[in-house]
């Protein structure tokens, strides 16, 4: 049976200094200022955001809970932007997952609308066979159990240890791994702190450690060196042994 392999988006697929997610970030107090008026500053909304961010993990679901009636369509236009102003295409990317033999999907907590525009930007929306975000999400979001269920479902995913999961946030590969047995891959920021990658390389949930999306290609070569990866665990060696350089 064939590897299935999932990517989250923002900060997976592009880097964090594109400053695409710092703009984006940006556009969402604005509009709770301007828009939503459900803050008097941007130092406000800021404050207000970061609070419920901690506990909804998706700013929609923090606009929500705030019990603001808004147009989610209009709000999803207004805070992801033009992400071409931001995002350009990597070679080395779409080669990576050009070379992966299953089937690859995307699931983001962006709308479905947005996360595609991002991919054509990256030049690579024909690498993807599906994208989960979040209208098919509904209510729910990553790290939640009940968002991985549907896209799950979705896709119909019949052996979810089976799936190698890409992402850059610790907590949702933490429940890819604990409930659901995915093979856990972490994308980092490739100018993070030595101290810190040693420290999130040793989370028992995590299978690989990339320093940086630029590495991922590398990861094919039957060859690893430390500043490509800082953990590589058998699982995640298997995952890729159809593809090895």
């Amino acid at each position: 049976m064939s590897f299935v392999y999932i990517f989250d988006l923002d900060g997976t697929l592009y880097p964090e200094s594109s400053g695409y997610e710092a703009a984006c970030k940006e556009r969402v107090f604005s509009y709770m200022v301007d828009k939503l008026v459900c803050a008097s500053t941007i130092s406000d909304a800021k404050r207000i955001w970061s609070k419920g961010y901690e506990k909804y993990h998706q700013t929609l679901k923090v606009l929500r809970a705030l019990g603001l009636k808004f147009d989610e369509e209009e709000y999803w236009k207004y805070m992801r932007g033009n992400c071409r102003a931001y995002l350009a295409a990597s070679q080395d990317t779409r080669e990576f997952l050009r070379s992966l033999s299953g089937q690859k999907y995307v699931f983001t907590n962006c709308h479905e609308a947005q996360a595609i525009e991002a991919l054509e930007a990256l030049n690579l929306a024909d690498c993807f066979d599906g994208v989960f975000g979040a209208h098919r999400m509904g209510t729910s979001c990553k790290p939640e159990v009940e968002a991985f269920s549907k896209m799950i479902r979705a896709f119909n995913i019949k052996d979810t240890s089976r799936c190698v999961f890409f992402e850059d946030s610790v907590i949702n590969l933490r429940i890819a791994s604990k409930v659901f047995n995915m093979i856990t891959i972490l994308i980092t920021n490739q100018s993070l702190p030595i101290a810190e990658l040693q420290r999130v390389s040793s989370d028992e949930h995590l299978d690989g450690v990339v320093v940086g999306q630029s590495n991922l290609l590398k990861c094919l070569s039957s060859t690893l060196s430390p500043d490509v990866v800082t953990k590589w665990q058998p699982r995640a060696n298997a995952a890729f042994q159809d593809t090895s350089r």
